[in-house]
């Protein structure tokens, strides 16, 4: 975890005669979401990449190394918004083993419906479809998401974007709880009825 996970990282690059500061490992461990099997490939892929240059850049991970930790949250979201509760539970779990702290989690979440909030919003008002995904930036899944957005009314949304805010503000005063809350969170978002609190 963490620091220790930095240093392997560095270790391994090492070993295949290579350095790599400090913002590069770091941008690799949060693209590989931290897995080891990941990280040990994608050491291996980079080295290559480099060539003869002594060092691996940010710029290398950039070019090489998609972005699995961001591309997991909105399988999270996606999973929630399908209200696949089951799902849902094991992808949260799967972030929260150590690879994603809380609350980057809650902000990622909270784009990803501030998305599916603006899309209803463009639909309703008569947005072409097709031209919606594009425009918001959705880059995975933009038919899966266009059928989320269509299975919600906007007040369905705009309440559990409310339940991620209000999430946000008992983490802040969670006192270990974390992980509790982020379960009842994803419960929520999981459920055809929003709680009023």
């Amino acid at each position: 975890k963490g620091l220790d996970l930095s240093r392997w990282v560095t270790a391994e690059f090492q070993r295949r005669g290579k350095t790599a500061d400090r913002a590069c490992v770091q941008l690799l461990i949060a693209r590989c979401g931290g897995e080891l099997t990941s990280l040990d490939r994608y050491a291996e892929s980079l080295v290559q990449h480099a060539g003869s240059r002594p060092a691996v850049t940010e710029e290398d991970v950039r070019l090489l190394v998609a972005d699995q930790a961001s591309h997991e949250v909105y399988e999270l979201a996606l999973a929630t918004a399908a209200k696949k509760m089951g799902r849902a539970m094991e992808i949260v779990h799967r972030l929260l083993s150590g690879r994603e702290a809380p609350q980057v989690l809650l902000w990622k979440l909270a784009w990803q419906y501030r998305k599916l909030v603006e899309a209803r919003k463009m639909l309703d008002a008569g947005a072409p479809p097709g031209d919606i995904p594009p425009r918001l930036q959705i880059t995975f899944y933009g038919d899966e998401f266009l059928g989320l957005v269509r299975s919600h009314t906007f007040e369905e949304l705009l309440a559990k974007h409310g339940k991620i805010l209000e999430a946000d503000l008992a983490l802040k005063s969670s006192g270990g709880l974390e992980s509790l809350l982020m379960e009842r969170l994803v419960c929520e978002l999981s459920s055809d009825k929003v709680l009023v609190s």
